[in-house]
Parts: C-alpha cells; sequence; structure tokens
C-alpha cells in the first residue's frame, strides 16, 4: 500500500466517500440509507466545503471548511471554521491529518482568511502543534425540579417568531457581542441560515415587568427531555441582566417538563450562581491566525468562551 496522500478539495464521488467512512461513527442510531439521506438533505452539509486526502485512490481523511467571519477588537475579518475532521483507522498515524489542515489553511490563508476556527473533541494538543490556541471553554448544567421558582422580579421570556425579527436579533447580537474583544460576526445571510438549519429552535425574549425587551434567548429540546441554550444576547452585560435570563429559562424549562438545562456558558459569577460550571471536555475552542499581520491577543482567546453553541460546525 502506498503511503503518499494526494490531498484536493473533494469532488461528488468524494462527499460520498467521506459519508461511507464516517456513517458508523456519526451516525447516533441511523441507518446507513438514514444517514446519507440526513446529511445530504442538510443545509450544513450543503454549505460545507470538503477536502479529501487519498491513498490508493481511495478517500482515507477528510474534512469540512465553512466560510465564516470574526469580529475582532471591532474589525471584521474573514475565516473559516473548521468541521468534521475524520480519518480511517486503518490510516491513522500517519500524519495525514495534519498534513489536510495545513492544506486547508494556506487555501484559506491565500482567499484572504485571517482566522481560523474549529470545535475539538480530542486532547486539545493534536491542533496546537498545528498552531491552534485553546481558548476557555465552559458548559453549564442544572437539574430541573417541580419545585423551580418563577423568575424575581417580574422578568418573563416572551416567545416570537424569529423570520419576522430578523433585523432584531442581528442588531441585538451584534450590538452584544460587537463590545467582545472575539466574536462570531453575523449578517442577515449567515441568520437565515441558521434559521434554515435548526427550524426547531425555541426564541424568546427576555422581557421586564413593563414589556421591555432587554434581549433573547434561542433555546433547542434534546433528545433526553434536556433544554439547550444555544444562543443569546443582552443590551447589557451585567450580572443582574444574565441572572435573569437563566433564572426565567429555568421556570420555563419547568413549565416545559424539561429534566435539565445545558448550555455553552462563560465562566462569570452569574453563570456560576445558576449552573453546575465545567471545563467542556468535548467541542474545545480553538483559534489560529492564518495572517502573520492579524493578532489575537490573550484578552480576545479568553472572550471565545463567550461564543454560542450555535456557531459549533
Amino acid at each position: 500500500m502506498s503511503s503518499n496522500l494526494t490531498i484536493r478539495p473533494a469532488n461528488d464521488k468524494d462527499r460520498l466517500a467521506t459519508l461511507e467512512n464516517t456513517w458508523q461513527y456519526w451516525g447516533d442510531g441511523l441507518t446507513r440509507d438514514e444517514f446519507f439521506e440526513n446529511r445530504l438533505n442538510s443545509p450544513q452539509f450543503q454549505r460545507s466545503r470538503r477536502f479529501v486526502g487519498l491513498v490508493d485512490d481511495k478517500v482515507v481523511v477528510s474534512l469540512a471548511a465553512y466560510t465564516c467571519r470574526f469580529q475582532l477588537h471591532g474589525d471584521v475579518l474573514n475565516g473559516v471554521a473548521i468541521g468534521s475532521v475524520y480519518t480511517r483507522d486503518e490510516h491513522r498515524g500517519h500524519g495525514y491529518a495534519s498534513q489536510l489542515m495545513e492544506y486547508v489553511d494556506n487555501i484559506h490563508a491565500k482567499g484572504g482568511a485571517k482566522l481560523s476556527v474549529l470545535y475539538s473533541d480530542i486532547p486539545p494538543e493534536f491542533y496546537e502543534r498545528l498552531g491552534y490556541a485553546t481558548c476557555p471553554s465552559w458548559q453549564g448544567e442544572v437539574a430541573i425540579t417541580s419545585g423551580t421558582p418563577a423568575a424575581t422580579g417580574g422578568w418573563k421570556l416572551q416567545p416570537f417568531d424569529p423570520a419576522v425579527s430578523l433585523p432584531e436579533l442581528e442588531k441585538l447580537y451584534s450590538d452584544d457581542s460587537g463590545n467582545m474583544p472575539l466574536s462570531i460576526a453575523r449578517n442577515l445571510t449567515y441568520w437565515k441560515f441558521t434559521l434554515e438549519y435548526r427550524k426547531n429552535d425555541q426564541f424568546y425574549w427576555l422581557q421586564d415587568a413593563e414589556g421591555q425587551t432587554h434581549g433573547y434567548v434561542r433555546m433547542a429540546l434534546g433528545k433526553k427531555q434536556d433544554l439547550h441554550i444555544v444562543d443569546h444576547a443582552l443590551v447589557a452585560r451585567s450580572d443582574k441582566l444574565e441572572i435573569a435570563l437563566y433564572l426565567a429559562v429555568k421556570h420555563l424549562a419547568a413549565e416545559q417538563a424539561a429534566q435539565s438545562i445545558h448550555t455553552w456558558v462563560p465562566n462569570t459569577p452569574a453563570a456560576q450562581a445558576c449552573f453546575s460550571v465545567q471545563p467542556r471536555t468535548m467541542e474545545i475552542t480553538m483559534i489560529k491566525t492564518l495572517d502573520p499581520q492579524t493578532v489575537v491577543s490573550a484578552e480576545a482567546i479568553e472572550a471565545a468562551q463567550y461564543f454560542h453553541e450555535v456557531d459549533h460546525v
């Protein structure tokens, strides 16, 4: 067997081969046909640009790349998000994934991308050797009981249709995340994609006793009757507003008979007051500079803990 790796952007046949390689590992109990149909019809899969490495004309390593944008200290930069990195078992240990990652990073750097992000499900040391920096990555969890109290101070969650309120959502998120040293930048096109990709998410405005809106929260119901906070933004970052949001979500979860709440969460006093906050051992956020002139400061790396699960690829 040859050890020479041929790397290229995936053609249609290659894209099918990547599904054949991964369905038993990422199929989540689906049959082969169900998995293929699910992925091929997924807006996320269709949006991705796939790259593959071949040995003896057989796809042995692959990944997906997604165009994205970052806000870094007030500047909006083009970037790329990397996901679905996979090497066939019998071809591991030869550095194929590293070669493919470097190839893809170089292509996007030449195309004007300044930053790359990925969410690692393996020990981050592998990607650190390729130049990625490990960012603070936290998760919050809390069990919900029938005695979970209502939010105090008149705070409540008001459901709304996101398709009708896209401009308001975009502005609220942009105003909130734009104050961070580093964040994922979203435009209306990206918002519309996430609504298509995650059609069953629930959206609520966070409102005070007078009906004034102070933020929004986006949630998904998991398979085990657990509620996932996948996105939120506030008109101002404060412990008071964060706690009001989290307590309102806990009360809603109790009303919906959810057993627990899970969320990517920054390690703030407000989060610690409402959740058991632990480091993520999966989906660890990692950032790499693709342009020598683009510097990601320690402050920006720290701010990555505010990234939201809805932006995960």
